[in-house]
């Protein structure tokens, strides 16, 4: 969606809404519903003040009262900011950005900056937005216009949604304590904060800071697996290790949030064989063109499992298929002999009947050129749909009507006697 007053990003689940006219401020920033910063309706957006974050420039806090010194020369500044004796925050959140390049994923928005009695200096600022399906990067390029040197401080003004268990962790060494004007007057030891958000009242600068700021207020994190995890396979050895990692993170990861009662949630969801173009880029030295190993799925299937994982994040673990579940409890009981069985039948099952070609292109060390899409070239093979997820994903609903059933059954017996 782009007019002259909004511009929003699309990547996976994330979703970002820019107001260039409003400051070049962010309006929202959700993960499918879920809000990441405070956001409003974008088009709904009054002012930067109520947006989900706002540019600090070409200074960011206060301007005491509305005057500064610089080189030798004094300086005075407008109001801006209701009746504060002080100037607040610059003057790019209050003034109209306009975009000057975008894409899908993408946008570059301008501010334009002649001097005037609000800054008297001229400059020229940038910032760029581009989002992924699992991180926003922002950042500003300042550019002084002005004849001479000016002073600036560059931020940004994000507001995060205050949870019932919001928790900020940051490392810093210095905190400085402000006087009745709200004014810096004094530095004084700070070794971190740790704790949750309800408890804090902070209107201060900081100094020493030691890595980022962590706001733990996520509802839910996946991680991506498949049976592997707990099985290794032939053939498939550094690719079954990786598996065997991701399995011990989460479960380390999910004792230590556990134990600090964080509201983050992180659910495994294990992947079937699917059918991806992954066996006709990766390498391979094998005679024949590999294929996937057991009962093939479409992609399709992989993905309704994990929109479900991230909407029911309470689950530890989700199996996608039947032969999951066959391998990863077969494996607790009898790995013994799952050895012998796949030494015997775990080569020629990942082995289709074409001759592979030894001088193919292949991925191991750059990207291959164009759009491999979504499906690999099993498609006559694949099934579009797990009876095994499906009952994985309704417990509930199972369960219930096998209750049900059984109450009406021993009615019915009770009604003979």
């Amino acid at each position: 969606m782009s007019d002259a007053s909004l511009f929003e990003l699309h990547a996976g689940a994330l979703r970002l809404a820019l107001r260039p006219d409003v400051g070049g401020s962010i309006a929202g920033f959700w993960h499918r519903d879920q809000p990441v910063l405070r956001s409003a309706a974008p088009l709904a957006l009054a002012g930067p003040r109520e947006s989900a974050c706002f540019p600090l420039l070409p200074y960011s806090g206060r301007l005491g009262f509305r005057h500064f010194r610089w080189k030798g020369s004094d300086y005075r500044t407008q109001p801006n900011f209701e009746d504060s004796p002080h100037s607040l925050h610059g003057i790019g959140w209050l003034r109209p950005w306009e975009i000057v390049s975008s894409s899908a994923l993408e946008v570059v928005m301008r501010l334009e900056h002649a001097g005037d009695a609000d800054w008297p200096f001229a400059f020229e600022a940038r910032q760029y937005f581009a989002l992924a399906p699992d991180v926003m990067r922002v950042q500003m390029v300042f550019t002084n216009r002005a004849p001479s040197a000016q002073p600036v401080g560059l931020g940004w003004h994000p507001y995060f949604p205050r949870r019932e268990r919001s928790r900020l962790h940051v490392e810093l060494a210095e905190r400085w304590v402000a006087d009745v004007n709200q004014l810096p007057i004094r530095k004084v030891a700070q070794r971190g904060i740790d704790s949750d958000v309800a408890h804090l009242d902070f209107d201060n600068c900081f100094e020493g800071w030691r890595g980022p700021a962590r706001i733990r207020d996520e509802r839910f994190s996946l991680q991506l697996g498949s049976s592997l995890a707990y099985r290794g396979i032939p053939l498939q050895s550094a690719y079954c290790a990786a598996k065997h990692a991701i399995q011990g993170f989460h479960d380390s990861l999910r004792s230590e949030l556990l134990h600090d009662k964080s509201n983050v949630h992180v659910t495994m969801v294990h992947m079937p064989a699917l059918n991806t173009p992954q066996f006709r880029w990766l390498r391979s030295r094998m005679p024949r063109k590999p294929r996937p190993f057991g009962t093939i799925y479409q992609p399709e299937v992989a993905a309704r499992a994990i929109v479900w994982a991230a909407e029911h994040a309470q689950r530890r673990e989700l199996n996608v298929g039947l032969g999951t579940t066959k391998v990863i409890v077969g494996n607790s009981f009898i790995p013994g002999t799952l050895d012998h069985y796949l030494g015997r039948i775990g080569f020629d099952g990942q082995l289709g009947d074409e001759p592979e070609d030894p001088n193919r292109p292949d991925n191991l060390f750059e990207t291959l050129p164009g759009d491999r899409g979504a499906h690999g070239p099993f498609d006559a093979d694949a099934t579009p749909h797990s009876p095994a997820l499906w009952t994985n994903t309704h417990r509930g609903a199972i369960g219930g009507a096998i209750a049900a059933a059984a109450l009406i059954g021993l009615v019915s017996l009770l009604r003979r006697r």
